[in-house]
């Protein structure tokens, strides 16, 4: 009787050992403990993430496209001033919009001035009835009619306002104003204007340092000098910056980086860090403007977009004004 006892109570070892290894081995193929499951986690209803397809975060806009998205949406806007406004600054890529929208408005402006900056922004972009407008407007009886015309084709590189420009040449209180306007072109007779103004004893200290500026943006470097410690005087700093710029002084980088945070300055600011820079790049300088499209008013925000496409955009648009 005992080796049969020992041969069941061997018998019933080898059970128990084999059910153990067997029921590990089944725990190891299939858990059923949620602790030891490797499977993929669940996706949204239940289905597991590696069946969902993965979220598409659209990319964020690049500081151009938001300022011409901006421009775009304020040509909507309620005040037509506002809607001018934005319909200029877009204008500077010379968008088919902002260009329609300048033409509609212009049939119904009282203003004659603002009637000849819709021409000009026209004439810009090769609108040949912005340019005839503005040629028209030299036979105008208002003698600030026919000088704005005047300045506008001389920016545009034309020579049928020059003739009334140099006329003002001769009339003490319209000469600096049109030796000004013909500086960029480095007209013979507006620089010797300029010269004159600027050496002449009895000539105001504003009068002289406004002829310093033209002088510089004329390419005059004998100025330079005059011009850096304009830089301390608020009233002209930002024009002798402009001037410096036009000469390739670096000092006119902080004044110009200043006046991107003015929105009546930041247009003319961005121009001439480009002119300053050619390769500029505008990364570091537009984190403010991009803030300036979400937290201004409509007005600055115009103006901030516009710098933005300055910045952004072709050297070229630097040098119009």
């Amino acid at each position: 009787m005992r080796p049969r006892r020992w041969k069941a109570a061997l018998a019933a070892l080898v059970v128990i050992v084999v059910g153990g290894m067997a029921i590990a081995l089944v725990q190891q193929i299939s858990p059923s403990s949620p602790s030891q499951v490797n499977a993929a986690p669940a996706g949204e209803g239940g289905v597991p993430a590696a069946l969902v397809a993965p979220r598409v975060t659209a990319p964020e806009p690049a500081p151009r496209e938001r300022a011409v998205a901006v421009l775009r949406g304020l040509l909507s806007s309620p005040s037509p001033r506002i809607a001018r406004a934005a319909a200029i600054g877009l204008a500077r890529m010379c968008d088919p919009g902002a260009k329609a929208h300048l033409v509609e408005v212009t049939a119904t402006e009282s203003s004659e001035i603002a009637r000849l900056e819709n021409a000009y922004v026209l004439a810009r972009c090769g609108d040949d009835s912005g340019r005839q407008a503005l040629v028209a407007a030299l036979r105008n009886e208002r003698r600030d009619v026919k000088a704005d015309a005047a300045r506008h084709l001389t920016a545009l590189g034309e020579d049928s306002g020059l003739s009334f420009l140099h006329s003002l040449l001769g009339i003490s209180q319209h000469r600096l104003g049109a030796a000004e306007a013909l500086a960029s072109r480095q007209d013979p007779k507006a620089i010797a204007a300029l010269k004159a103004i600027h050496g002449a004893s009895d000539t105001e200290p504003a009068d002289r340092l406004r002829a310093a500026i033209a002088l510089g943006l004329a390419g005059d470097a004998s100025v330079s000098g005059e011009l850096r410690a304009a830089l301390a005087d608020p009233r002209f700093r930002p024009a002798a910056a402009a001037a410096l710029a036009r000469l390739g002084d670096a000092a006119a980088r902080d004044a110009l980086v200043d006046g991107l945070g003015v929105p009546s300055l930041r247009v003319d600011a961005a121009r001439g860090l480009r002119r300053l820079s050619p390769d500029l790049d505008a990364g570091p300088l537009v984190a403010p403007l991009l803030d300036a499209l979400v937290t201004e008013r409509d007005n600055s925000q115009v103006s901030a977009a516009e710098a933005l496409l300055v910045l952004t955009g072709p050297a070229a648009d630097a040098e119009k004004p």
